[in-house]
């Protein structure tokens, strides 16, 4: 689900803030020579790091929370710190670094947490969006999405330009394949092309439409989100005033120690909720997927699938709850965490794997 964004103008001031004595751990800075990172206590730079990794998802992440009842999350994050922490007097590099930090976040077994080095070797799969098409087969419409961003968002609004084009189409095919999610806005968009006649609302297939998504309320949370609301505002884009908002109520939540923005309703903390019965299966529209499917490629699929879609292909990996996922610079400046802010109640913990249907 769509990166906040905000951790890239986080790393720009991170320097800055060493260069003026903040409360930071700079163990070096962000840009310094690979030469240079030799000379550093390596073994104090892991363990730095490690802990400062476990802090931010505690503080930060909602499966923290005990409310949630995700003990799973909670028990991994203390055991994945502790053995990080027997692990790290045996850094003797930059490499032995990198590995240590994988490992940790490997832990979780989901991709939202992640750490990434500085500078990055390769874009992300989860943002390449090359590739994205759309495109005439004879009486068929191909609509190739590797990813809901960039390039991706450029398609879906070309099938926007083309509402009758798609209306007398014989067979609409939805070819997700290699797509790590992006921005579900953008899957929304394309589920309405595809279903017009459908009430908005039950475009949404989740199991508790009244169950809020609730954002984990702290200082680091609020922080992101009004770096993203100015950048937005940047552009006159409308959501920066609501970010705005949104950003002031996790503050004054956290000032009364509240874990979340709001309430949760005690049924909407159910993990396993049932599943929305499936309009009939048509074969008109399909959704090619394969197991790199994950965060908002799962949503789409799944609202495609409820409104009747075909699923073609292979099955999806799995997702759970947890969205919105911010990225967080470490101490060392050699890398960040990404991690989820919010949790959509009105979801079960486990998303998919989605099997495709029989032939």
């Amino acid at each position: 689900m769509r990166e906040s964004g905000a951790g890239h103008i986080v790393k720009r001031g991170f320097s800055a803030a060493c260069g003026l004595g903040l409360a930071l751990i700079c163990a070096f800075p962000p840009d310094a020579d690979a030469s240079d990172r030799t000379r550093f206590d390596w073994p104090k730079v892991a363990r730095d790091d490690l802990n400062a990794a476990y802090r931010l998802l505690r503080d930060n992440h909602p499966a923290a929370v005990v409310l949630l009842g995700d003990l799973e999350f909670r028990h991994t994050l203390r055991s994945a710190r502790q053995e990080g922490l027997a692990q790290a007097a045996s850094v003797v590099d930059e490499t032995a670094y990198r590995r240590l930090l994988s490992r940790f976040v490997a832990r979780f077994g989901d991709p939202h947490i992640g750490f990434r080095r500085w500078p990055p070797v390769s874009r992300s799969p989860e943002t390449s969006s090359r590739g994205a098409a759309l495109t005439n087969d004879g009486d068929r419409v191909v609509i190739r999405l590797p990813a809901l961003n960039g390039d991706g968002a450029r398609v879906v609004d070309d099938a926007g330009r083309r509402v009758q084009r798609l209306a007398g189409a014989g067979q609409i095919l939805i070819d997700l394949r290699g797509n790590r999610g992006g921005d579900s806005a953008i899957g929304d968009r394309l589920v309405r092309l595809l279903f017009p006649a459908t009430d908005p609302a039950a475009l949404v297939a989740v199991a508790e439409p009244n169950c809020p998504i609730a954002w984990r309320a702290s200082p680091g949370n609020a922080a992101a989100i009004e770096v993203l609301a100015h950048k937005l505002a940047e552009t006159s884009d409308m959501r920066a005033e609501m970010l705005v908002m949104e950003a002031r109520l996790l503050r004054r939540a956290h000032a009364r120690g509240q874990a979340f923005a709001m309430a949760l309703p005690a049924r909407c903390l159910n993990r396993h909720k049932s599943p929305l019965p499936r309009a009939p299966i048509s074969d008109r529209i399909r959704v090619l997927t394969d197991g790199a499917c994950f965060s908002s490629c799962l949503i789409l699929v799944e609202r495609l699938r409820f409104q009747g879609a075909k699923q073609v292909g292979t099955a999806t990996a799995a997702g759970n709850w947890y969205m919105d996922v911010r990225a967080q610079p470490l101490p060392s400046g050699l890398g960040d965490i990404t991690m989820p802010q919010k949790v959509d109640l009105r979801r079960s913990q486990r998303i998919g794997p989605f099997v495709p249907d029989p032939s």
